[in-house]
């Protein structure tokens, strides 16, 4: 007779990668990029575009989760980069049902032309808990590079967004012959202030348009928008790439040799860049939760979701017998801690009437008949989003029926 053992392991929880979905400029990705991006991942046909570049998803299970999110970058000069996004670590608890939506900021573009370049400002990245009406999250993104060749000559990087702590937009930078100051960054969910350039959009308001033309980013809840590049007199630019969305800044440009650099979207707006040749300050930054950890990044802005800690599964036979009986039906049960869809499997083959069974925290049963007398494996597996994220195993001894032929 064998004797009864059990094995169990745990998969990783699902990741749930939210990107920009490979859109661009001022306005974030449509409901068919998001399907395309998100095909074969953890987040394929949970995503959901209301509002363009909105991306609306369903908390999948109650508990504690990572989440990392980053601002994006300012647009960039020949010989200056713009300033780099926040990138933030916590651990927060999200409940099972709640929808969220999700802002990826997007980088600020340039703007170029005859004797210069002037950057957009960065989207901020913002995390939105519809159904409790608060944010869980925004990280700021950098200000847009300025660079000027030829009357004013000064090649500026943008300014990085807001210290990790920080809710209030940063400065823009000025040239020595600027005739005024940089645009502030915005305080306690403000714009930034302007100059040439549009400024950052922060959580209360839309950021100003610049006195040359640039554009201010949109907040989140008019929909995020970057703001245009602008331009004042005759000049013709040769490139016009826009403030990222997520309320990034546009820049503005004055002929023929002024280049301003825009502000980031945040929590608080950055400023704008000073006459002559400035460049854009970053965004402000805010969490809920538990802070880990935090950095700086380059290019577009992203979030990352993972629930802490993988669920499981244990998985039992009626009575605990170490041998069941062939072609005598038996309750076999899992017991998990976690909800999703669980399929039981004997020998490898699924189990009829117990395949891909929706299920919450709680104990399952399945009616198995043995078919065959012999060692037989039977497990449970429970998948999340069609990912498996833990199981259970053990071995029964499947024997002939008392008084039976073999």
């Amino acid at each position: 007779m064998l004797s009864l053992v059990s094995a169990e392991h745990s998969a990783a929880a699902p990741r749930y990668s939210f990107t920009t979905a490979s859109a661009s400029g001022l306005s974030g990705p449509t409901q068919l990029q998001v399907n395309s991006a998100y095909s074969g991942t953890a987040l394929a046909g949970l995503v959901t575009i209301n509002t363009q570049g909105i991306q609306e998803w369903t908390v999948p299970t109650s508990g504690d989760y990572t989440i990392e999110f980053a601002g994006a970058s300012g647009g960039y000069t020949p010989g200056a980069l713009g300033g780099q996004g926040r990138v933030i670590k916590i651990q927060a608890t999200l409940t099972a049902g709640h929808l969220l939506k999700i802002l990826v900021g997007q980088e600020g573009g340039r703007h170029q032309f005859s004797v210069g370049y002037a950057g957009s400002g960065g989207g901020g990245t913002y995390i939105y808990n519809v159904s409790n009406s608060t944010f869980i999250a925004v990280a700021g993104g950098g200000g847009g590079a300025a660079q000027g060749n030829t009357q004013y000559v000064s090649t500026q990087p943008g300014v990085n967004a807001a210290a990790y702590n920080s809710t209030a937009g940063t400065a823009g930078t000025s040239y020595s012959g600027s005739y005024s100051g940089p645009g502030a960054g915005g305080t306690n969910g403000g714009a930034g202030e302007t100059q040439g350039a549009g400024s950052g959009a922060g959580i209360n308001a839309n950021g100003a348009n610049g006195g040359y033309g640039g554009l201010g980013g949109t907040r989140f809840s008019a929909g995020g928008t970057g703001g245009a590049n602008g331009k004042t007199g005759s000049v013709v630019a040769t490139l016009n790439v826009p403030g990222g969305f997520g309320g990034g800044g546009g820049a503005g440009i004055y002929n023929p040799y002024e280049a301003i650099g825009g502000g980031g979207g945040g929590y608080s707006g950055g400023g704008s860049g000073a006459t002559r040749i400035g460049a854009g300050g970053g965004g402000g930054n805010f969490y809920s939760g538990t802070y880990l950890s935090n950095g700086l990044n380059t290019g577009n802005g992203y979030v990352t979701i993972q629930m802490v800690g993988a669920p499981t599964v244990a998985l039992s036979v009626a009575g605990n017998v170490k041998t069941v009986t062939k072609g005598v039906a038996i309750t076999i049960s899992a017991l998990i801690d976690d909800g999703g869809r669980i399929t039981f499997l004997a020998d490898n083959k699924r189990i009829p009437g117990c395949i891909n069974r929706a299920v919450s925290a709680g104990t399952i049963t399945c009616i198995w008949k043995p078919p065959v007398q012999k060692s037989v494996s039977l497990r449970a597996i429970l998948t999340q989003s069609g990912t498996e994220v833990a199981r259970s195993e053990l071995f029964v001894a499947a024997q002939k029926r008392t008084g039976a032929r073999s």
